[in-house]
């Protein structure tokens, strides 16, 4: 028999949930249907609630985003983001491909998602970290974190593993771009008032 000592240390670890077994508990009703919940590397997290700093200009993108995007796109608010096995953010707003407006076609996949946004005003860190990393792993295109204190967007393109290709800052006086739907403008200012 081993001696204690010669056993190997074993650290415990959360068990993983696939995006699948996370659906089969909602749908079991083991999560309520209100809850604010994100699946995350495997792990369901609750999201912060939201405070008025953050509805407010979350409004405010919401508002210039369907302006930019017009009739190529459109703009989903706090809609889920499947990427399998084991991530489904739960992003502010995703920017979809006006083709998936058709009754046939499918849900996109993450890599044909147009742009992602986060607004932050209590978790910054986590959306600049691991969520960077999740959407970066996940084929997300574009980027947005919508700073609230800090009064600027951090834009983020060119997913590569778990990083990004691009990395930039736009303050107000600014204008962003949606990369995939070129003329698709945002005025920086208009985001924070």
């Amino acid at each position: 028999m081993p001696s204690p000592s010669s056993q190997a240390a074993h650290e415990p670890a959360p068990y993983r949930l696939t995006v699948d077994a996370y659906h089969a508990l909602a749908k079991a009703g083991h999560l309520r249907e209100d809850a604010r919940v994100e699946l995350i590397d495997g792990v369901i997290l609750e999201m912060a609630p939201i405070g008025w700093p953050h509805g407010r200009i979350g409004g405010r993108v919401t508002r210039e985003l369907v302006r930019a995007v017009g009739e190529r796109g459109f703009v989903v608010p706090n809609d889920s983001l499947p990427m399998r096995p084991w991530d489904e953010p739960q992003p502010d707003l995703v920017v979809y491909p006006a083709s998936a407006l058709d009754e046939a076609s499918e849900r996109p996949r993450a890599p044909e998602v147009l742009l992602v946004v986060e607004v932050s005003e209590s978790s910054l860190t986590f959306d600049r970290g691991r969520k960077a990393t999740v959407y970066a792993r996940g084929g997300v295109r574009e980027y947005w974190i919508v700073d609230c204190a800090g009064r600027r967007v951090e834009i983020r393109r060119g997913p590569r593993g778990d990083g990004w290709a691009e990395t930039r800052v736009a303050r107000p006086g600014e204008t962003l771009e949606i990369g995939a739907l070129p003329g698709a403008t945002v005025d920086v200012d208009a985001l924070f008032g």
